[in-house]
Formats: structure tokens, sequence, C-alpha cells
């Protein structure tokens, strides 16, 4: 075994990259090395830890089951060695010059992105947000750095990320003011009986709102099904159809548009709502004051 002053550290770098990529080429052009240069980086790598690191997988490469174990902890490791090598006077946040990536729903940025604008005109003018749509929910994304704060109902997440309990929020119904729903309140016969407007990214006809209400003998009928909750309010201000959107999103956009919410007729639970974001960014200023600025909005 190697003693401590024989290892070479930047070895931990290399490791780092061609975990994230998972291919020699992949790891060469982020380290900016010749392919050859990181395949004889792999083999010290496969020396140091006795492991063979990434192993063939038909025309792929995989890694094993030790250097899966070591991916979080390797990751860590190089953050934290460029933090203490990068460590400079805290920037203050007037000057900072950053651009930070938020995966969201429409919901979140109808409830914060104005707030976010003002407070970045009057404190942070040199931050960019760039607010992605939610997809692929994944957690690789928030480890690589592409997404740096997640917003929206989290599922399964890595051990290493934080999150930050932010709300609990129901659906509500929404109508046009000027229809026939929108001057009564809707029961749960009415809910049933009127045509609706699904919003859904993955072009959902059903939900748990349709077994809710099928154990109830009831069915409902949907007419229309959008890719997101605003193009669903849209269609239900200018028409007499029915639209289950959250309860801060109707909130945000009522002044806008001719609409108002109903209560929901039928019990269902509230979605509970985080930011998540990977460790590393923990100390990073912009990103710092965004996940602030979120909390006091929320």
């Amino acid at each position: 075994m190697r003693s401590v002053q024989d290892l070479d550290l930047n070895l931990l770098v290399v490791l780092d990259a061609l975990l994230a990529e998972g291919s020699v080429t992949g790891a060469a052009r982020r380290l900016h090395l010749s392919v050859p240069a990181a395949s004889r980086a792999l083999g010290r790598v496969r020396d140091v830890l006795g492991d063979e690191v990434l192993v063939r997988a038909g025309r792929n490469l995989v890694p094993t089951t030790h250097a899966l174990a070591l991916r979080d902890r390797v990751r860590r490791a190089v953050e934290e060695a460029r933090a203490v090598l990068s460590n400079r006077p805290a920037t203050p946040t007037s000057e900072l010059q950053r651009t930070v990536t938020l995966r969201v729903d429409d919901a979140v940025i109808a409830t914060i992105a104005p707030g976010l604008l003002a407070d970045l005109r009057r404190d942070a003018p040199g931050i960019t947000l760039a607010f992605f749509a939610e997809g692929t929910e994944d957690v690789g994304a928030l480890r690589e750095g592409h997404v740096d704060l997640d917003i929206g109902v989290q599922g399964p997440l890595g051990p290493e990320i934080r999150t930050r309990h932010l709300l609990d929020d129901r659906l509500v119904v929404l109508a046009s003011k000027r229809g026939v729903h929108g001057r009564r309140r809707i029961t749960l016969a009415r809910f049933a009986e009127a045509e609706h407007v699904v919003a859904s990214r993955r072009g959902r006809r059903r939900g748990p709102i349709d077994d809710a209400l099928a154990r109830r003998g009831l069915a409902r009928t949907v007419r229309l099904v959008v890719p997101d909750q605003l193009a669903a309010a849209t269609v239900v201000a200018q028409t007499d159809l029915l639209a289950l959107v959250s309860e801060r999103f109707a909130r945000a956009i009522s002044d806008h548009l001719a609409v108002r919410a109903w209560p929901l007729p039928i019990a269902m639970p509230a979605a509970r709502v985080a930011m998540a974001w990977h460790p590393r960014f923990d100390d990073d200023p912009a990103h710092r004051w965004v996940r602030e600025r979120v909390l006091a909005l929320v």
C-alpha cells in the first residue's frame, strides 16, 4: 500500500471526472486532456484503488460497485479541495456575477419570479436566473451542477443532497369568472358533471383525483390535456371547462386572468414543496442569496 506522501491527489480529480462522465473520452474532455492521457490516468487510479473503476458493458463503460460507493465521497473531497484553494475575500452581493439555474414548474415561476426579479434589480444586478421546466427530475443534474436549485415536490434524492421545506400546497378548482362555474360554488356533483382540462407535462388524462372520484362511483369528463397549469388557466378563462391547479398558482394568476378558485370538493393530501441542491453550493454566495430570497418570498 502506498504512503500518503506517494499519492498523487490529482487522481481524485481524475476519478471524479471518470465517474461523472462514465467514459475516458468524456473525462478527457472535462479535464482538457488527450484521450491517451486520460486513459493512462485511469490506469493509475486502478492501481491505487486496486479496482477496475470502470468496466465494459457492451459498447459502454459502467462503474464498479466499489466505484459507485466512492462517488459521492470523491465529489465532496474534490469540491472541498477547490473551496480551500480558492478561499478569497467575500464578494459583495452587488458585485456577484453568476447565472443560477432553477428547475421548477410553472406554478413556482408565477409565484416567485416577479419578487426575485425585484430583489435582483435592487440588490444583485449581476445575477441572472435561468428557469428550466421540470422534465426528468434526476439527481444527476444536481450532482453535476447542470441544475443549481430544484424547487418542487421532491422524489427520492441522494443522501448528500440538501433539502429545505418551503410550503404545503393544495389543489383548487379553477373556473372562469364569466361562466356558470364562476358564480356557483363547486360541489362534488358539479365537479364530476363538468368538463375538464388537465395539466400534465406527460400527457396523462388520469390522476389521483380520478381514483378518489371512482371510489365514490363518480367520474369526470376530460376534454383537453395541456402541458402545464398556465395553459390550463388560459383555456379555463375562455371556456366553461374546469382545471385543477395548485393554490399558490391560482393566487398568482387570479389578477391577470378572468378566473377564480374554488376549494376542491373532495379530500386530497397536500403536496410538500421543497427546494433541493448539492452541498457544493452551500457556501456559494450567489446560490445562498437566491436560496434566502426564495425562502423569504414563499
